[in-house]
C-alpha cells in the first residue's frame, strides 16, 4: 500500500508542477524534467516526460 500511495502522490505532484510551469521558460522545464527522471517510485514517468515535451 505504501508504494502505491507514494507513486500516486508523485504523479499528482508533478502534474500540478507541469500546470504551473511557464511554457517559455526552458530552464524551468529542464529542471522539472530532471526531477521527474530521478524520482522513484513514478510509474507514469514516460507519460509525464512526453507531456513536458509538448510544452
Amino acid at each position: 500500500m505504501g508504494y502505491h500511495k507514494d507513486n500516486y502522490k508523485n504523479i499528482i505532484q508533478y502534474t500540478k508542477k507541469m500546470l504551473k510551469v511557464a511554457h517559455y521558460d526552458k530552464a524551468q522545464i529542464q529542471k522539472l524534467k530532471s526531477e521527474i527522471e530521478s524520482t522513484n517510485p513514478l510509474t507514469e514517468r514516460k507519460w509525464l516526460l512526453a507531456q513536458l515535451d509538448k510544452l
